[in-house]
């Protein structure tokens, strides 16, 4: 989250617990550390996600293809009530609805977020949900 500060200009507000999870996607790989972060930016959403790639490098993030294994991985899930469907960048994340890993985390802090395309809250969202990930918790060795 630092990072993110320092390079952004923008400021955390609100860091929502470390959940794990059993991996997504490429299953052979370790499970799923995850949290989500409020951030408040004057970026574009194309700026920030320059600003995200970026910032994984400089954390080690090393690519090796998709789904699978890495050292890092941001991604912006919403921004404000913005749709946004570039091949770059796709708000809200295509997948939010769909892995538990990051859902869960979005509602713990924005429970009241409209999604702008189906005009349902998180909270709303969250009782008609089913993710084939059967087990996610939260993890109690969360460091900042």
């Amino acid at each position: 989250m630092k990072a993110l500060e320092e390079i952004t200009c923008a400021t955390v507000s609100a860091v929502a617990p470390l959940y794990e999870s059993e991996p997504w996607g490429v299953l052979n790989q370790k499970e799923f550390l995850n949290t989500a972060i409020l951030l408040t930016t004057p970026l574009e959403p194309g700026e920030l996600l320059k600003v995200i790639k970026a910032t994984e490098r400089e954390l080690g993030r090393l690519e090796r293809g998709r789904w699978g294994p890495r050292e890092i991985d941001i991604d912006i899930l919403f921004y404000d009530n913005i749709t946004c469907f570039t091949s770059e960048l796709t708000i809200p994340h295509s997948r939010l609805l769909q892995r538990s890993f990051s859902f869960f985390p979005a509602l713990k802090l924005c429970p009241g977020w409209v999604h702008p395309v189906t005009g349902h809250s998180l909270a709303q969202m969250a009782l008609n949900l089913t993710f084939e990930t059967k087990s996610i918790k939260i993890s109690e060795n969360w460091i900042d």
